[in-house]
């Protein structure tokens, strides 16, 4: 068994048998937190006992004194950057960003250069993550180039292991020809996750249409501009069948319709960027381009509708992580390119929502563990007697994003040289990572 300790520097040391005590326990598969002790023995967790156990002298053993334990993570769609955007970030980069952030595995998303929409670019991929510390589930592109115009070679795609398949954020905007590809991609079983917003009404927006974007003069998008392409995405999902996933969905209406759609029996599921539960249309004010994101911060009451469809189970979470380079990041606003670099401080930020009394304990560990997983049809270990230890260790401590303790290569870390509280202090694994 691995124990990793990582405060300043990633620190490893072996351990055959461990007792962690006062640990609070927060199980997805329970109904509420837990004070108690795991005993974990040659890799798997033997007991979980709320008495102080007795342990023999084999037993490495570690006060958490109330630290957080969670099941490793899962994040359902990331920016890897490689192959074709190396100056952005890099596979290892990214996935030692993922792994020190708690993460075992990853849905890497097809914008690459080139696009993955070949079992050639996917085999590259592949054999590159060989050296990766986290295990990578390839989402493929559903057209060549991600151009909408023409089908990739899908069932070569799912042979070669895609997860599902996307158009990302390039929609297909002939609606007879989405609902062609779609058609054909239901033969197959594979998902499909759609990142819907209309091209027409987004335009060149850059900002939450309203008040705000208007005092900045910053071009708009409306809320519509995502909802009317849900609303057309969910009618050609019930007409073909396919099982469909909703990615970073951003405003109140797009719940509304995922619920909706839940309610009919569709099979549907959703997820919403972590910036967007943390954030809102009021941080563009002073035009500071790390919150320059697609889809856009939106209104307050956005946010809580999100907020509150995470802490029902409607929604899972993704990071949103998406590195870029410095430059990108200080063009004028409607200039900069969108995202932010999340893995190094995703765990303050929802720390942060916690503590406000925001996002509940276990909806934030469910969102980030069983229900991506099954989502891309992977299984998560749990917290339970006989499950490999696959731990996260999460603390309270006060600490400083920098060069030293960060790892993700883009140069838009969200709280950088910011102070953060929370982070990852223990990484457990019962197998050899």
């Amino acid at each position: 068994m691995t124990i990793a300790n990582n405060n300043d520097q990633y620190t490893q040391v072996n351990a055959t048998n461990l007792l962690l005590e006062n640990a609070l326990v927060l199980n997805p598969a329970q109904e509420a937190p837990q004070i108690a002790h795991i005993i974990i023995k040659n890799g798997v967790i033997e007991e979980i006992c709320t008495d102080k156990p007795s342990v023999d002298a084999s037993f490495e053993t570690i006060d958490l004194q109330g630290a957080w334990v969670t099941p490793h993570f899962v994040d359902l769609g990331t920016q890897l950057r490689e192959p074709g955007y190396e100056h952005k970030g890099s596979l290892l980069q990214e996935t030692l960003a993922a792994f020190n952030a708690g993460f075992s595995d990853v849905a890497m998303l097809p914008d690459t250069m080139p696009v993955l929409d070949t079992p050639a670019v996917l085999g590259l991929i592949q054999e590159r993550a060989k050296n990766c510390p986290v295990n990578i589930w390839a989402i493929g592109a559903m057209t060549t180039g991600l151009e909408g115009k023409q089908l990739s070679e899908i069932f070569a795609l799912k042979d070669a292991g895609v997860v599902a398949v996307t158009q990302s954020r390039s929609p297909i905007r002939d609606n007879r020809l989405a609902l062609r590809c779609l058609e054909y991609i239901a033969t197959t079983g594979l998902k499909v996750f759609f990142y819907s917003e209309d091209y027409e009404l987004a335009g060149d927006g850059c900002a939450h249409e309203g008040p705000i974007a208007d005092r900045l003069g910053l071009p708009g998008i409306p809320a519509c501009a995502e909802t009317t392409a849900i609303a057309r995405d969910l009618l050609l999902v019930e007409r073909t069948g396919i099982e469909a996933h909703f990615g970073h969905i951003s405003c109140a209406g797009s719940v509304e319709l995922i619920k909706q759609a839940q309610a009919k029996g569709l099979k549907v599921t959703a997820d919403v960027a972590l910036a967007h539960l943390a954030f809102d249309e009021r941080c563009l004010l002073g035009f500071n381009s790390q919150f320059r994101l697609e889809p856009p911060l939106r209104s307050i009451d956005d946010r809580k509708a999100l907020l509150d469809a995470v802490n029902s189970g409607v929604l899972s979470i993704s990071i949103g992580h998406q590195p870029q380079d410095i430059a990108a990041k200080t063009a004028p606003f409607s200039e900069a390119a969108e995202g932010m670099s999340l893995y190094d401080t995703h765990i303050s930020l929802a720390k942060a929502l916690i503590a406000a009394g925001d996002l509940e304990p276990l909806a934030w560990v469910r969102a980030l563990t069983t229900q991506p997983a099954a989502i891309i049809d992977r299984q998560v270990t749990g917290i339970n007697v006989g499950d490999v230890a696959a731990l996260n260790v999460i603390g309270d401590h006060t600490w400083t994003p920098n060069k030293s303790n960060c790892h993700s290569s883009g140069g838009n870390i969200f709280g950088f040289r910011q102070k953060q509280v929370g982070k990852l202090t223990h990484r457990i694994s019962g197998t050899a990572e």
